[in-house]
């Protein structure tokens, strides 16, 4: 939409997978909202993509009990 009014727009992509090994999620945010002038709606998706994960394994139409992640990292399940 801002495109079509003439406004500048620019686009940010993230690559999370490397970012969640090595980056304190505290860290990672900050510096969006602090350097990259992120705000508003934008920060929160961020903050909600990378805070109060979960995880649980669904089998044979049985699932795990669901465990609250420590770490930010996505966890890969192979069965």
């Amino acid at each position: 939409m801002a495109a079509d009014k003439g406004m500048e727009t620019f686009v940010v992509l993230l690559d999370y997978s490397a970012a969640f090994d090595t980056v304190d999620q505290s860290i990672m945010l900050q510096i969006l909202e602090k350097q990259c002038g992120i705000s508003g709606s934008g920060l929160q998706w961020h903050t909600t993509y990378l805070q109060s994960r979960t995880c649980a394994v669904i089998t044979g139409g049985v699932s795990s009990d669901t465990v609250q992640l420590e770490c930010s990292k996505v966890p890969v399940l192979a069965l």
